[in-house]
């Protein structure tokens, strides 16, 4: 992958961007892993597993919205390279 060349500004925002996604996220996974589905009926259960679903989308979407927002600061350039070295 081509270096991206980031200047000192973009490495102070993208690194307040990661400490913030990681803190959030760090909550996120204790709710998630500390989710315990409800026993009972079919019907009761994938009531109960769907608030297991809500947390993992709401993980998704925040997820995506830190990565839109490091996305946001770089060049067109920097875009191209890492999407080049995505596969």
């Amino acid at each position: 992958m081509k270096p991206l060349k980031l200047s000192a500004k973009q490495i102070e925002v993208l690194s307040a961007i990661a400490l913030s996604w990681q803190q959030e996220k760090a909550k996120l996974l204790v709710a998630m892993n500390s989710f315990d589905p409800k026993r009972g009926r079919a019907d009761q259960l994938s009531a109960s597993l769907a608030g297991f679903s809500d947390l993992s989308r709401n993980y998704d979407l925040r997820r995506m919205h830190y990565w839109l927002e490091a996305e946001r600061l770089l060049s067109p350039e920097q875009l191209a390279a890492i999407r080049a070295g995505v596969r």
